[in-house]
């Protein structure tokens, strides 16, 4: 067992529990900061320290989640608004409390979980936010590492798993023209995160991540029904024939199928170009479909 403490934000989250199983199997000590401890009993079980805090409120933070810790990973992030859980709360205002008690705390590194298509220009709100948060901690001084990934699947991820659900229930599949996509497995993303602790070159740095091909939608899906060895047919629907839905989804139900947001990104490419990342971290990534057989077939 390392000596050295890493503190995960989102531990309980699809992305958060591949990260902590590496973090376990790479032998480091791990706490986790979540809102509810009560739903944290799987933590627990696996020897993992729980803290109270939510990250929007610097008050309701527990503190001593910050002693003697030597890295935080920071995953915290939404897709969708529900109530005062805003993106510029969760995002921005959530990202710069932690970053202020870490540095205050003596963390060695911060490890930031953007995403692809993050940029000042963004027309989403959702890059546009994750963009300010990325900026508050370039600018603070602390040491980190940001990363950007494309679609990330894998067992219980909302995007893919989305569209198994329809498969499943309808022979008709909607398909929303829009960019590419370039989706990347849970497991990978937790390699880059877990070998950036200790990782020099990755230093200040921010990387783009993604898999081994660059889809559109309509493609994964096309990959979804071989890897489930099903037929169904796919209906292409111009994006902007959705806008007012989507409009009428994010006004009228508390949890939309699709909000404005989502279609923005959904129009734009996701994509981006892996050679220094490979240059840098020592695994090969796995194909979207070899990825999917491994929990779906």
């Amino acid at each position: 067992m390392k000596e050295e403490i890493v503190g995960v934000t989102g531990g309980m989250g699809f992305v958060g529990r591949s990260i902590v199983k590496k973090l376990l199997e790479d032998k480091w000590k791990v706490r986790c900061l979540v809102r509810k401890p009560e739903g944290s009993e799987d933590l627990k079980k696996q020897g993992i320290e729980i803290y109270k805090g939510d990250i929007t409120n610097k008050s309701s933070i527990d503190e001593s989640f910050f002693q003697d810790l030597s890295y935080l990973i920071h995953l915290v992030g939404i897709i969708k608004e529900v109530e005062t859980q805003t993106l510029e709360r969760v995002h921005f205002q959530g990202t710069k409390n932690l970053v202020d008690l870490a540095k205050n705390s003596g963390v060695k590194k911060f490890i930031h979980m953007s995403a692809l298509g993050t940029r000042p220009d963004a027309r989403s709100r959702y890059h546009s936010t994750k963009w300010m948060a990325e900026e508050y901690l370039r600018k603070n001084g602390l040491n980190h590492t940001i990363f950007r990934p494309s679609i990330i699947f894998g067992p219980d991820d909302e995007f893919i798993n989305t569209f198994i659900r329809i498969i499943k229930l309808s022979p008709f599949i909607p398909v929303i023209k829009g960019g590419k996509l370039q989706p990347i497995y849970v497991g990978d993303v937790a390699h880059f995160f877990v070998q950036a602790l200790t990782n020099q070159k990755t230093d200040g740095k921010t990387f783009e991540l993604g898999g081994t091909k660059k889809l559109t939608l309509g493609e994964i899906i096309k990959v979804l029904l071989k890897v489930l060895n099903v037929e169904r047919v796919l209906i292409p629907i111009p994006s902007f024939l959705m806008y007012p839905p989507a409009y009428l989804f994010q006004t009228v139900l508390r949890n939309p199928p699709l909000t404005l947001d989502q279609l923005i990104m959904l129009e734009e490419d996701n994509v981006c170009d892996m050679k220094e990342v490979q240059d840098i971290f020592s695994f090969s990534l796995l194909p979207l479909e070899e990825g999917l057989k491994q929990y779906l077939s």
